[in-house]
C-alpha cells in the first residue's frame, strides 16, 4: 500500500488531478496516505449507502466475493476525515459527481486551481 499512496501522491505533486478510489481497512494505510499527501490540496470524499444495499449489489454483480463487504462495513469509514460524503442509495452517479464537482468550484472558486466544469 506504501508504493501506492507513494506513486499517487508523486501523479498529484506533478500538478496532475487524480481520482483515487481506495477501501482503508487498516489504519496504517489511513496515516501512510495522509503522510504522503501532505502538502497536497486534496478532497476526502466518503461514498457510503447502507450495508443492505452493499450486499444486494455484492451479490447481483457476480463477480464480487460475497461477505467481504459485511465484513469490512464497520471499519472502511472509521480511519480517514472527509470532506464530503455522498450516498449512493441516495444519489445516482451523476447527481454524486456533482456533488463532488460542485465541492470542488466551491474550494477553487476564490483561487487560481483549476476550473471545473
Amino acid at each position: 500500500m506504501r508504493g501506492l499512496h507513494a506513486s499517487v501522491a508523486s501523479l498529484a505533486g506533478t500538478g496532475l488531478d487524480v481520482i483515487m478510489d481506495h477501501c482503508l481497512v487498516e489504519p496504517a494505510w489511513a496515516d501512510e496516505l495522509t503522510a504522503a499527501f501532505a502538502g497536497l490540496d486534496v478532497l476526502r470524499v466518503g461514498v457510503t449507502c447502507p450495508l443492505a444495499v452493499v450486499e444486494e449489489r455484492e451479490r447481483s454483480r457476480g463477480d464480487r466475493t460475497l461477505g467481504w463487504a459485511s465484513a469490512r462495513f464497520d471499519v472502511i469509514h472509521r480511519y480517514l476525515p472527509y470532506d464530503l460524503t455522498v450516498d449512493t442509495s441516495r444519489d445516482d452517479p451523476s447527481g454524486c459527481a456533482e456533488a463532488v464537482a460542485a465541492e470542488l468550484a466551491r474550494r477553487f472558486r476564490s483561487s487560481n486551481g483549476p476550473t471545473v466544469e
